[in-house]
């Protein structure tokens, strides 16, 4: 078995079509066929099912494109590696996966300038939940930091053991609401909200909100279709904080209050926790499992504990 031949089921499943598959490797037909057929009698089944409309997988061939869609992730990975033209002992490199939480970025700041004087290298990622996942799982970062609302807390247990990731808590924050200075919510006294004053207001939220488990957490809030029937998702944390500002529209999130008594919060926007809400936040880090962090990795850590001791 070749890693070549992996490449071609994989093509030839996603296009659907020998030919397709054959055109996007630039291959002809009848080698691409005769590939695929001599890894088929190497491992004693059938992958696909040819017809007139093209290919379908088998029972064999469906388990086999699972696996093979791992390890072809593994082998991109491995290739995107790029070795140092020279070696440099002196070198302190760290790869991070963030959501977009202000003090997430001043414990980067704090970070940098803690080693301005030094050789410092730092790869930053931002994005969804499941995007920070990934970045950890394909080796692309050596942590990830991301929240998890409790009521998916034992899913993403599950999704994060499938791909042998640990999760270890920081901290536990109480869910709030955040809302624009255009938004009359934003005037209000105090620290809380009930959840009546949201009726008839926008939802906006992230895409990863759109579907999936975690689409259902405005309804688990009591803030379903009947009470906020208009919804705004953004596959950008910087253009969801800008409607905000503009709208009177809302959104869900986990505010640590103590890391923004002294971090200045997001300008033009204001949270409020959600009264009689019983559901948490639960902020961590992810590695994979067995991995040895490196010094950075934890100084890192150590200055997010900070924000939540």
């Amino acid at each position: 078995m070749k890693i070549e031949q992996i490449r071609q089921v994989l093509a030839i499943n996603r296009c659907g079509s020998i030919n397709k598959a054959a055109e996007e490797l630039f291959l002809s037909q009848p080698n691409l066929s005769i590939s695929v057929k001599n890894l088929e009698d190497e491992l004693g089944y059938r992958i696909f099912i040819r017809s007139s409309h093209g290919v379908r997988l088998t029972h064999h061939g469906k388990i086999f494109v699972q696996s093979a869609s791992v390890v072809m992730d593994q082998f991109d990975s491995l290739a995107r590696l790029k070795r140092l033209p020279k070696e440099n002992e002196d070198e302190q490199e760290l790869s991070l996966a963030i959501m977009p939480y202000r003090y997430l970025s001043h414990a980067v700041v704090s970070l940098y300038e803690a080693h301005r004087n030094s050789n410092l290298k730092l790869n930053l990622h931002s994005g969804s939940r499941d995007e920070i996942i990934e970045s950890v799982f394909s080796g692309e970062s050596e942590l990830g930091i991301l929240s998890i609302y409790s009521p998916f807390y034992d899913l993403m247990m599950v999704q994060l053991a499938e791909k042998n990731i640990n999760f270890m808590q920081i901290g536990e924050v109480p869910l709030s609401i955040i809302v624009g200075e255009t938004s009359p919510l934003y005037h209000l006294e105090g620290t809380t909200i009930h959840r009546e004053l949201l009726k008839d207001k926008c939802f906006v939220a992230l895409e990863e909100m759109e579907c999936g488990a975690l689409s259902s957490l405005p309804e688990i809030l009591g803030l379903g279709e009947s009470c906020c029937p208009q919804k705004i998702y953004s596959s950008s944390w910087s253009l969801m904080m800008d409607v905000l500002r503009q709208t009177d529209s809302f959104s869900i999130v986990g505010t640590n209050r103590k890391a923004y008594e002294t971090i200045p919060y997001y300008h033009g926007l204001k949270t409020f926790q959600l009264k009689d809400c019983i559901y948490t936040s639960k902020m961590g880090w992810i590695c994979r499992d067995g991995f040895m962090l490196s010094a950075l990795g934890v100084e890192f850590l150590n200055l997010l504990y900070q924000y939540f001791d």
